[in-house]
C-alpha cells in the first residue's frame, strides 16, 4: 500500500519579522486621513495601511483606534474608499490574527451590510475578509456580530452572512 502523506500548511508569516505597524497610523493619521475631501487622495492613504501589513508578522498592539477609523471608512458611501478599507481591515487581520479579535469584532458588522453592493470586486474583497476572521477569532465570540445580520432585510447582507457561518463552521 502506498502511504498517503499530507504535507502541512506552513505560514510565511510565522517566520516573518515582527514589525510595530500600527503605531504609524496612530489618531494624528487618521484624522489627517478622515479630513481628506478627495476620495482618491484617501484612497490612496487607506493604501498605505495595506501596503504597511503585508507580508509582516503585526506587533500585537491595542487595535481598537484602527479598527473604530476603519469601520467609518468601510461605511463611507464612495465604493472605492470603502473598498480600501475593507482591503486595509483585511491586510491588518492577516499579519495580526488572533491579536486582532478585537478589531474584527468592531469591523464585522460593518463589512458585512457592504454584501448588499452588487459590484463584484467589493463582494469578493468583502469575502476575502470573512475567510481572514477565522484565523483571528471565532464564531461563537462573533455571534453577537452577525445574528442580526442573518435577519437583515437586505438578501445579499443575508445570504453572505449564512455563507461565512457555513464556510467557518
Amino acid at each position: 500500500m502506498a502511504e498517503e502523506t499530507k504535507e502541512e500548511a506552513v505560514d510565511p508569516l510565522e517566520y516573518a519579522p515582527i514589525k510595530d505597524v500600527i503605531s504609524q497610523f496612530d489618531g494624528e493619521w487618521q484624522d489627517a486621513t478622515a479630513a481628506i475631501k478627495k476620495w482618491d487622495e484617501k484612497k490612496a492613504k487607506l493604501d498605505e495601511i495595506t501596503a504597511a501589513c503585508s507580508n509582516v508578522k503585526i506587533k500585537a498592539v491595542n487595535t481598537d483606534s484602527i479598527a473604530a477609523f476603519l469601520k467609518k471608512e468601510c461605511s463611507n458611501t464612495n465604493v472605492n474608499i470603502a473598498m480600501a478599507a475593507i482591503i486595509a481591515a483585511t491586510a491588518v487581520s492577516t499579519g495580526m490574527k488572533k491579536d486582532f479579535a478585537s478589531g474584527v469584532k468592531i469591523l464585522l458588522s460593518t463589512i458585512f451590510l457592504k454584501y448588499k453592493e452588487k459590484r463584484p470586486l467589493i463582494l469578493q474583497e468583502i469575502d476575502k475578509f470573512a475567510a481572514m476572521t477565522t484565523n483571528c477569532t471565532n464564531l461563537e465570540e462573533l455571534r453577537d456580530e452577525f445574528v442580526p445580520l442573518i435577519t437583515n432585510i437586505a438578501p445579499g447582507v443575508k445570504n453572505g452572512t449564512i455563507k461565512f457561518v457555513e464556510m467557518a463552521s
